[in-house]
């Protein structure tokens, strides 16, 4: 079977309204969960790359990095959420020095439009120093107690620093951000997006 990948926003949200205007039908919601744990080397970078995801990313005293995927699928029928959760996919691989983290859906060719909404949650422990690059879209992403230089690529999303420290660049395009305790050098290259900032020690760069 050949399978088509591409974004589903516009769906997502019809098929979300849907499912609320039909308050009085029972909803069917699947979730699968995958935990996998690896070890990671000084200097090398964890890459998380998230379409439609919530990622939450959190630094730990550990030389390994631990990653929990939910996935989800909610519809109208337990046949068809366990049929199209059966089209979230994740991969957890590694190319050379990068540890690379991502979701996404596959979507069969001849399938016209999805019946369930799909969620994801990706929720990512790291050593607090591991180098980091997290890119996502349509999507909420979270960063807490990290000492390390890292950057984050949001598009149309919901952007959190908390506790963090070091070098970090930030893009944000049409979203949401919010910065609290946070110091040391910060770039930020902004689009249409609206910034909250509190407890902020250092340089910034807009």
């Amino acid at each position: 079977m050949k399978y088509l990948r591409y974004h589903i926003v516009a769906i997502l949200l019809m098929l979300g309204f849907a499912l609320e205007t039909s308050a009085q039908t029972k909803v069917e919601v699947l979730t699968k969960t995958v935990e996998k744990s690896f070890g990671y080397r000084s200097g090398n970078t964890v890459k998380i790359v998230g379409e439609s995801a919530r990622i939450n990313v959190t630094g730990w005293d550990r030389s390994e990095v631990k990653v929990v995927f939910k996935l989800i699928a909610k519809g109208l029928t337990k046949a068809e959420a366990e049929r199209e959760l059966k089209y979230q996919k994740y991969l957890i691989k590694d190319f050379d020095k990068e540890h690379v983290i991502k979701n996404f859906l596959l979507i069969p060719n001849e399938l016209k439009e999805l019946k369930t909404i799909q969620e994801t949650e990706m929720t990512v422990f790291v050593p607090k120093k591991a180098k980091l690059i997290i890119e996502n879209q349509y999507g909420e992403t979270s960063l807490n107690n990290l000492d390390q230089k890292f950057t984050v690529v949001s598009e149309y999303g919901y952007t959190e620093l908390s506790q963090v420290t070091g070098d970090f660049e930030l893009e944000s395009n049409f979203g949401d951000l919010l910065i609290s305790d946070a110091s040391g050098e910060m770039k930020l290259t902004l689009y249409l997006t609206k910034t909250t900032s509190d407890q902020f020690s250092g340089e910034g760069y807009v």
